[in-house]
């Protein structure tokens, strides 16, 4: 019989899982998928909670009034002058501070502005509240029937907040709030009844339904100075260049965003690359070797415990394995395994068996006279062809071969001073 060119027939050989208790066993999909899941869950709670604008609550706390004075008392002309002071709270529940450019305050009587004034901005911070005292001066006029009569001005009040959100120091977005209040001066005791009542508006930046607005037009007087603030309902009166900034500066917030999401993506692409979508090559190793009695023709049964570890996130899915054991650079024994399959991050261990018929123990050399003596000198060869494939259209093929030389101890039934040279081939 040759060396090399003929196969002993073998005994069924059986391969068997082992996975550590600790480790994992999911699949790559689930991993991709289950992160995808998680990222944009994450980034939906994130946009509905901590990146959602709402308008900031406006509320006119109280109100007082300061050198009251009225004059032709007698006359049907009767006019009344007063300084009012109002205190407004506003309330910013965002996840980013308020800063507000400025602060407008009119008073109406009759449908007619009788008092306004126009104030710098301030700061609300993030989910704070603010409070800010107003004083305008007003000059009401032909209130002689009132004075005659109930005693009673009845008054309306509005006030603007116009500024910005302004969210992780790269989104802004504009806003105004307004609040518009009706109240009833009492003219015996010169003070404002307690009990106004106040509509809060939430004015998004495209809308132009505000009464200051319209009461602009009425108005020769402005109510702000266009240096203080801009305002986006006048933002089709801007000049060429202005407007070209304007839209300049959201071309660069909606870049800078995009960008910051292209960077977000790539880092998680590399992080992944390097990670779970990096194949590794299947490691192998001799575990145990274990000789049997005589069978009836008079040959000896060889046990070979091969380990393959695969360390990947998918399965390893190899074709059959093959064996074969030398003594004295003789081929005494060899063995098939059929195929099969190493589960993602699992250890599995393959048991070849392979029988020396009595024909090779007489060639055998001193093979039993070593085995007796406890110290037999062996070497193996080992090929497993198989391929990893990730979601489908990330592959590798590999055919490891592993050379390995060892000493088995009979006595204690163990590989000693073991040495293994591990060949790895891949394509795609």
């Amino acid at each position: 019989m040759g060396e090399h060119s003929h196969s002993f027939p073998l005994p069924h050989s059986q391969a068997h899982h082992k996975t550590p208790k600790n480790e994992p066993s999911n699949k790559c999909f689930i991993y991709i998928f289950s992160s995808f899941v998680f990222l944009c869950v994450a980034l939906l709670i994130f946009s509905l909670i901590v990146l959602r604008v709402n308008s900031p609550t406006i509320d006119l706390s109280s109100i007082s009034v300061r050198k009251f004075s009225i004059s032709n008392t007698n006359s049907s002309s009767s006019s009344l002058n007063l300084t009012l002071i109002a205190e407004f709270s506003l309330d910013n529940s965002n996840f980013g501070p308020f800063i507000f450019d400025y602060v407008t305050v009119v008073f109406m009587y009759g449908g007619v502005i009788v008092g306004e004034r126009s104030t710098g901005g301030g700061r609300a911070e993030a989910k704070g509240t603010t409070r800010m005292n107003v004083s305008v001066e007003a000059s009401v006029e032909n209130v002689s029937s009132d004075l005659n009569g109930s005693g009673i001005l009845n008054m309306s009040s509005f006030a603007k907040f116009g500024g910005r959100i302004h969210l992780i120091h790269v989104l802004r977005k504009r806003i105004w709030s307004e609040i518009s209040c009706s109240i009833n001066l009492d003219l015996n005791t010169h003070q404002i009844q307690p009990r106004w009542v106040c509509d809060t508006q939430h004015i998004p930046s495209f809308t132009i339904i505000s009464p200051i607005a319209m009461a602009e037009k009425d108005q020769v007087k402005p109510l702000a100075s266009p240096a203080t603030h801009l305002r986006s309902d006048d933002d089709q009166f801007l000049p060429p260049p202005a407007k070209l900034r304007l839209h300049r500066n959201k071309y660069i917030m909606c870049s800078g965003c995009f960008a910051a999401l292209l960077l977000i993506l790539a880092v998680i692409g590399i992080v992944l690359g390097f990670t779970v979508l990096h194949i590794k090559t299947p490691d192998l190793k001799i575990d145990k070797l274990s000789f049997s009695n005589a069978t009836s023709n008079g040959g000896v049964i060889i046990v070979v415990s091969v380990f393959v570890r695969n360390p990947n996130v998918a399965s390893f899915k190899y074709l059959k394995a093959t064996t074969v054991i030398y003594y004295h650079d003789k081929m005494i024994g060899e063995g098939e395994t059929p195929g099969g399959e190493a589960k993602a991050k699992d250890t599995m261990t393959m048991n070849v068996t392979m029988e020396i018929k009595a024909e090779e123990m007489d060639e055998g050399l001193s093979l039993m006279e070593d085995l007796k003596s406890g110290g037999l000198n062996i070497s193996s060869y080992t090929e497993i062809p198989g391929r990893v494939k990730i979601i489908g259209f990330i592959r590798k093929r590999f055919e490891v071969k592993m050379e390995c030389s060892f000493t088995y101890n009979a006595k204690t039934q163990t590989i000693e001073r073991e040495d293994c040279d591990q060949h790895v081939k891949m394509s795609d």
